[in-house]
């Protein structure tokens, strides 16, 4: 008959697979069975969190979006800028091959 495991201790199994990446590893350490714990893992992804989300979540998507704006207007200047030296880039080879013939 199989040991009946708390929701916790399943919790923190299934946590630690996921932190580790390995899931045989953890069951050797802690001397479970594969297709349990992975049977654990398969019900804790169809459950979700139960845990609410912090209190300052729509200030901290808010300060997000906005870091993301900005960041995306810097990206337009720096694009901008490449562009322009890419060209002038181009202009300085032109006149030098013209100065300078092979």
């Amino acid at each position: 008959m199989a040991a009946r495991r708390s929701a916790a201790f399943k919790r923190q199994i299934v946590n630690e697979c996921i932190e580790t990446g390995n899931i045989s590893l953890v069951c050797r350490r802690h001397g479970l069975s594969k297709k349990t714990v992975s049977r654990w893992i398969k019900k804790e992804k169809e459950q979700g969190t139960n845990q609410p989300l912090p209190k300052n979540t729509q200030e901290m998507l808010s300060e997000m979006s906005s870091r993301l704006h900005d960041l995306g207007n810097e990206n337009a200047i720096l694009k901008r800028l490449v562009a322009e030296k890419d060209v002038e880039n181009a202009i300085l080879k032109e006149l030098l091959d013209k100065a300078n013939p092979q």
